[in-house]
């Protein structure tokens, strides 16, 4: 809210105010999409971790 309220006060015009707000709002998206993916990488690799096959000897220790 504070970022809106400098904005509202230092724009010029209200072309100026939407064009950072636009701006805020695709790096805000780009924020998200990153990480997203960089959660799906360290799913995957956790997941790929939990699929190695175990030694006969260490069939007991399975959790």
């Amino acid at each position: 809210m504070v970022v809106l309220s400098i904005l509202a006060v230092n724009a010029i015009d209200n072309g100026t105010t939407r064009l950072i707000l636009l701006l805020l709002v695709v790096v805000a998206v780009i924020l998200i999409l990153t990480g997203c993916i960089i959660a799906l990488f360290t799913l995957r690799k956790r997941l790929k971790d939990q699929n190695t096959y175990l030694d006969p000897t260490q069939w007991n220790r399975r959790t």
